[in-house]
């Protein structure tokens, strides 16, 4: 009989590396791509007069406008749900005796209006120190950068105060850091969660 370990007290439900890594990238790409589409309207939003709509706009120039608008918001939102299944997943890595929250609760309450500005907290800064908990324990020596998931955590809760601004500008703007901060967090987590993986779960 081979001893028992609490590292195993939750399996790993056959996820892969492959899996985290595809995830990972439609998440990201998704992400980029949805807001590269969508901001050329953002754009024209904010050039236009407030006394003028889109429907007085020249066809030529509002259709390309209008389906790029689309195609992003499509994009955005393949990329929400590759995000909620990555971080279910990564959340589902860490033993019951560790995490300090479930991998349901992890994802679901970040959907609630306004509470989510403090769950981001819990949900994404607490998945980095809980990985980190795991790694140390396991002797791995790779750690998730928790300054990445802190900064991630307030740029997402400035920019939520940012997309208040009624000229769109500062939303606009607060976008791109977060994003790009987003992204390197997700990737240092998911390298944590490989590198678990590969020493066996």
């Amino acid at each position: 009989m081979q001893p028992t370990s609490h590292f195993t007290q939750r399996p790993l439900n056959n996820i892969s590396s492959q899996t985290l890594n595809t995830y990972f990238m439609v998440f990201w790409i998704g992400m980029i791509a949805g807001f590269l589409l969508i901001l050329p309207w953002g754009l024209a939003a904010m050039n236009k007069p407030a006394e003028v709509s889109f429907d007085d706009m020249n066809p030529i120039v509002a259709m390309p406008l209008i389906i790029m608008f689309y195609i992003g918001l499509i994009a955005l939102i393949f990329s929400t749900v590759f995000w909620g299944m990555l971080h279910y997943q990564l959340w589902k890595l860490i033993p019951k005796n560790i995490a300090r929250i479930t991998p349901g609760k992890a994802v679901g309450f970040l959907f609630i209006p306004f509470f989510n500005l403090y769950w981001v907290f819990v949900s994404c800064l607490g998945l980095s120190k809980d990985m980190n908990v795991v790694l140390r324990q396991r002797g791995i020596q790779y750690q998730v950068s928790e300054g990445l998931a802190k900064t991630a955590c307030i740029l997402c809760v400035v920019g939520f105060f940012g997309n208040l601004d009624p000229t769109g500008i500062i939303g606009t703007l607060l976008s791109i850091p977060v994003f790009i901060i987003t992204i390197l967090f997700y990737k240092s987590v998911k390298n944590g969660a490989i590198a678990l993986l590969e020493q066996g779960g």
